[in-house]
């Protein structure tokens, strides 16, 4: 049985790596799940994967799960996408993206074809360096400082002040409105 050794890197954390071996019977889903665990991330969030050149350039499409809409595309659903179909460069190179909102993404390439381990489980993290990137770039405003001058508050009196009672809403009471 065939052995793929892949270097998973973030471009936003220089000193993270991870390395993966998986063997050919495994598919990129199987490769999803074993980032996923390593990484912490939630699994219920979108992610998929594409084929790339050596300049990084998105090719092939792999998917979690068949859209309907879609059924005329081109991309490739990961529970179905047999390593050995795909891995035919000796750098063969991947992206995974996992934060599909911000365009977040992995950079994966084949750096080894190790001997095949009958007592270890495949998927398996091999070697691991750096902090995992945080799945969501989703802001926490709960970390701001009262007085730092980031925090903004609708109803500061402050705020409501700078408003031309003129121009903007000012009511005492709905029932002021007739509706």
């Amino acid at each position: 049985m065939r052995v793929f050794r892949f270097r998973v890197l973030c471009d936003e954390n220089d000193e993270f790596y991870r390395d993966f071996d998986l063997t050919s019977e495994h598919t990129l889903f199987d490769f999803h799940q074993a980032i996923q665990k390593e990484l912490s991330f939630d699994p219920s969030q979108m992610a998929c994967f594409f084929t790339c050149n050596q300049e990084w350039e998105k090719e092939q499409e792999f998917i979690l799960f068949e859209v309907e809409d879609d059924l005329e595309s081109s991309t490739i659903v990961m529970d179905v996408a047999l390593l050995t179909e795909f891995i035919t460069e000796p750098r063969q190179r991947l992206i995974y993206v996992y934060d599909q909102i911000e365009d977040r993404q992995l950079f994966i390439e084949l750096i080894d074809n190790p001997e095949y381990n009958s007592k270890r489980k495949y998927p398996v993290c091999v070697d691991r360096e750096g902090d995992a990137p945080e799945q969501n770039m989703d802001e926490d405003f709960s970390q701001i400082e009262e007085g730092s001058g980031k925090e903004f508050n609708y109803y500061d009196d402050e705020y409501l002040n700078e408003m031309d009672p003129e121009e903007g809403f000012s009511f005492e009471n709905i029932d002021d409105y007739d509706l």
